[in-house]
């Protein structure tokens, strides 16, 4: 598979594209529950306007998240460097680190919007950023997770990098 195609399967075959695509849908089609949600944040105060900004804080998270998927630390003969879709791995770990920036970017810009006239564009950014942000970091979890326990089941090694 050429590395076009695969970019492209990871970018387009995601959860965090289904939230944006959702986001973009419910705003366009259906915007009543996201002008109440809006109206709703105006009375909440400031507080709720840097929610956003969780999906800032979450980046860090992915970017450990991501060093820790393709670079494991139980790996230490690079058995995963040498699996043959390890290129896959890594796109699919980079994809998921651009979806969080792209988060993490709506949810700075939904926080510096004017929340004392809210509308539903306004909640679905903010609602995509962190919607989005814990998607990604969740996907990221899960990968991570997944990775450590099948290098555990094939190299034999338990937490600690030892033999069992």
């Amino acid at each position: 598979m050429n590395a076009a195609r695969i970019v492209s399967k990871s970018l387009l075959i995601s959860p965090e594209l289904l939230i944006i695509l959702l986001g973009l849908g419910i705003w366009t089609w259906w915007p009543t529950p996201l002008e109440y949600l809006a109206g709703q944040a105006a009375t909440a105060g400031e507080v709720l306007r840097f929610v956003g900004l969780l999906a800032v804080g979450l980046v860090a998270y992915d970017v450990a998240a991501v060093k820790s998927i393709l670079l494991p630390e139980d790996d230490r003969r690079h058995h995963l460097q040498h699996w043959p879709r390890y290129f896959e791995l890594r796109v699919a770990a980079l994809v998921g680190l651009f979806y969080a920036v792209l988060f993490a970017g709506s949810g700075v810009i939904a926080s510096f919007l004017d929340w004392t006239k809210p509308t539903a564009a306004h909640a679905a950014l903010l609602l995509v950023a962190v919607v989005g942000g814990l998607t990604t970091a969740g996907t990221l979890f899960l990968a991570q997770l997944s990775i450590g326990i099948l290098l555990r089941k094939h190299t034999g090694t338990g937490a600690n990098g030892l033999r069992s």
